[in-house]
């Protein structure tokens, strides 16, 4: 496992004052880059004792900017830095992550862990506080590996289930029925589009007496390539992924994000050869960085 040396990390958290909307004056503690030494961040040793079967660690150093007068991209002049530390099996699916900021105590952090069956379909997740579990999760999946059921608990106690079924359209197309029974016994059921795999093609969501309808395209390999936001606007919100596949497995992946037909921002990402995540860029149309993931894989 990990050698781990426990020590104070360096880096005083920064107060700075954001005028927000209405002229309203309040003060936000930021974490500055730097806050975080990402090969012993806090927390560290408590959440190796978590994953001792981890065949790699790492972890996520987030740096964000905030504030600006655009909701949609932050871009103020405040960077914030958070991190997260994620976990890793021999097939390289996610068994464990927690997230946090310098400042903040071991006890305080919330980590995930995860369960896989044979075919290396999630089956379990279970949320922490501290030594605390407040959150279980169980999914089941039918033979061609879509999700069949899905049931929550909040302290042990039952919170929520759902059960998926898949009857085959004439074009195709999957149309996936999912029926939801919450704590108290009310039950909702609503449907969607499917490829074979299970994968979203077509959702509708009725919010008042608008219908919005989300529409999803993926390649070859399951990757999404476009989503198509329809929610009343002139032109529909687009997400659009495009991939560039390197011969070791590696790949980049440029997300480019459209709100009514105007650019907001782009975002490029750097995968491994597992498809795991090495850094991230998001920037605004004229090139400026508004966020930045860079992850360090920590030695075992």
């Amino acid at each position: 496992m990990l050698q781990m040396i426990q020590h104070m990390i360096a880096g005083i958290l920064a107060s700075a004052t954001i005028v927000s909307g209405g002229g309203v004056t309040v003060t936000e503690i930021v974490a500055p880059p730097g806050s975080v030494d990402p090969q012993n961040p806090p927390g560290l040793a408590e959440f190796i004792e978590k994953v001792p079967d981890a065949a790699r660690i790492d972890c996520v150093v987030v740096q964000t900017r905030t504030g600006g007068e655009d909701g949609l991209v932050p871009d103020g002049d405040i960077w914030n830095e958070s991190f997260s530390l994620a976990a890793y099996d021999e097939d390289g699916s996610l068994v464990g992550s927690t997230s946090g900021r310098a400042d903040m105590p071991a006890s305080g952090m919330t980590t995930s862990l995860y369960a896989y069956d044979a075919a290396e379909n999630c089956t379990r997740g279970s949320v922490y506080v501290g030594d605390k579990c407040i959150l279980e999760t169980v999914q089941t999946y039918d033979g061609q590996g879509r999700v069949a059921s899905y049931a929550s608990y909040q302290d042990g106690v039952q919170d929520e289930t759902i059960g998926y079924t898949y009857t085959p359209q004439a074009d195709g197309t999957l149309l996936c029925t999912r029926v939801t029974r919450d704590a108290d016994g009310e039950v909702a059921e609503d449907s969607y589009v499917t490829d074979g795999a299970g994968n979203p093609l077509h959702t509708e969501n009725r919010i008042g007496d608008r219908v919005i309808t989300t529409d999803f395209t993926y390649d070859e390999k399951g990757r999404v390539t476009l989503v198509v936001y329809d929610y009343g606007a002139d032109v529909p919100s687009e997400t659009r992924y495009t991939y560039t596949d390197a011969a070791d497995g590696s790949y980049t992946c440029l997300t480019e994000l459209y709100d009514n037909g105007e650019l907001l921002s782009r975002t490029e990402q750097q995968y491994d050869a597992s498809g795991i995540l090495m850094h991230e860029a998001e920037r605004s149309p004229d090139g400026e960085l508004l966020r930045e993931v860079t992850v360090h894989t920590l030695d075992l």
